[in-house]
């Protein structure tokens, strides 16, 4: 079902004024659809009407315009403020806009801009709900399981507007049991909270007809018939409706007072935390640069106990001024979110590194996000605290010498000893899987062998593999015992029948 605000656009509504004498909601019509149950569902909307000109970055108080193109016309799509005030109003054709305001500054709409710009704050809301769903200029949150860790609707009402006037731009917020309530709520710039459905009918019906969201077609036929709010289409019967409008009005009633279930596409959320903080001046010392990273660290930190993860890599950007910004990259051995330690590595990484020129400011990016837990390291758990904290001292290690500086030994799928490990991030390596006794020590190149010297234990395994790559190995391998006692990984190797030494076992 095609789905438009104006004849002439999609979105976003016009905003007029409701209607002053519009009749309060009528008695019930005849066999109206009953209620369903009392729903769980609670949503918040958040319109924001001047998108496409925030998302063009335009001044709002001067008199600036956003155009489109429309059927080979260049109209006015959304006029500011103080173009309004000039007399420029939405759908007006360019020519007769600048007749009005000679002065009008305009700038084409790019609707790719604005989807970015709604998409990063779909991604803000995700702090205050986990079904968050676009619609038009509009978010759409489901707030019903968040009340109680934000101390009722009230106060998540509140802190939402604070964060949104924190931010700029214009904004409206509505809140109601149903999606399509809030949306209109909010479009018509009421900022008003309705819990209850049965209120729904009340809180709507001054809203005018015009701006809902149906077809062109269905919308004239309205405005011919005298309907103008949404209380004159609630006095009238539910068969009549459906004969002369079908199903579409009737479909979108249901939906906005809850009779009918109307699902919304959830956006998907891509944790990620990005921040950035200026110098007092710029500056190459690392003073400076550590307490602007502070500031970032503790927005982190909060970030992190609100979603309930962990970070494992802090990429740090350091700005200078007409040079390429100097990234540091800080690794974790293990999930963390303690600002104390995030800001001890960084400064040891900044006691190691050069500056190309001072810096003037510093951003903070981290994308590897995942849920926190708090472990220990099971092959230290019966040493004191400070031996258990291995891990960090390897990452101190790795922040004051380089990460290739400390590296462990991982395992690779490979049947031929020398080809079966490589070298890996300290910390970072997976645990080897169960598998035949190895030994812990392995000769960079098996050694000829004297088999008479030696007292074989256990064995033979075959290993016969890697033909595929031009270097196949066949051997059968032993465990043996030389006259000093030390214990042996010895092989036969097939090919030509000549014992090797390959490793000692500890």
């Amino acid at each position: 079902m095609e789905q438009v605000s104006l004849p002439l656009f999609a979105d976003p509504p016009s905003r007029q004024s409701v209607p002053s004498s519009a009749p309060d909601v009528s008695p019930s019509p005849p066999q109206p659809a009953p209620l369903q149950a009392q729903s769980r569902s609670l949503w918040l909307c958040i319109d924001f009407p001047a998108l496409a000109l925030e998302a063009l970055a335009l001044d709002a108080s001067a008199p600036v315009a956003v155009v489109a193109d429309v059927a080979g016309r260049c109209l006015v799509y959304l006029p500011s403020a103080a173009a309004l005030e000039a007399g420029v109003t939405q759908g007006m054709p360019l020519n007769a806009a600048l007749a009005h305001c000679p002065v009008l500054v305009t700038e084409k709409r790019q609707p790719a801009r604005e989807q970015a710009l709604l998409a990063r704050r779909a991604a803000w809301a995700g702090d205050f709900s986990s079904q968050v769903s676009l619609d038009g200029n509009s978010l759409l949150l489901e707030v019903r399981g968040s009340l109680k860790l934000f101390g009722g609707l009230k106060a998540l009402h509140r802190r939402i507007c604070a964060d949104l006037a924190a931010q700029g731009g214009r904004f409206c917020v509505a809140a109601a049991p149903t999606p399509a309530a809030a949306r209109l709520l909010a479009q018509h710039g009421i900022d008003r909270v309705v819990s209850q459905r049965e209120q729904l009918r009340s809180a709507l019906a001054r809203l005018p007809i015009h701006s809902l969201p149906l077809s062109a077609l269905c919308l004239r036929r309205l405005a011919r018939t005298g309907v103008r709010v949404l209380g004159d289409l609630w006095r009238l019967p539910r068969d009549g409706l459906a004969r002369r409008f079908g199903v579409e009005l009737l479909d979108f009633l249901d939906r906005a007072v809850g009779v009918k279930a109307d699902p919304r596409c959830t956006v998907a959320q891509t944790l990620r935390f990005e921040a950035a903080e200026e110098l007092y001046m710029a500056s190459d010392c690392s003073v400076f640069i550590l307490a602007a990273a502070e500031s970032l660290f503790g927005r982190l930190v909060a970030f992190l106990h609100r979603h309930d993860v962990g970070a494992s890599r802090l990429l740090i950007k350091l700005f200078h001024q007409q040079r390429e910004a100097t990234e540091v990259v800080v690794g974790l051995c293990q999930l963390s979110r303690d600002g104390e330690r995030f800001h001890a590595l960084l400064a040891e990484h900044l006691n190691r590194l050069l500056l190309p020129a001072p810096v003037a400011s510093v951003a903070l990016v981290v994308d590897e996000l995942l849920p926190y837990g708090e472990e220990k390291p099971a092959l230290f758990d019966g040493l004191p605290a400070a031996g258990r904290d291995w891990l960090r001292t390897l990452e101190d290690l790795q922040s004051r010498l380089g990460p290739e500086a400390v590296q462990t030994v991982a395992d690779v799928a490979d049947h031929r000893p020398e080809r079966a490990w490589v070298h890996g991030e300290a910390g970072k390596a997976e645990q080897p899987g169960v598998g035949p006794l190895r030994p812990a020590w392995l000769l960079p190149q098996p050694q000829r062998l004297d088999r008479a010297r030696v007292v074989l234990l256990q064995g033979p395994e075959r290993i016969e593999s890697g033909w595929w790559t031009g270097q196949p190995v066949r051997r059968d391998y032993f465990q043996a015992q030389d006259g000093e006692g030390a214990r042996l990984w010895v092989f036969r190797d097939l090919s030509d029948g000549q014992w090797y030494l390959h490793g000692l076992f500890a």
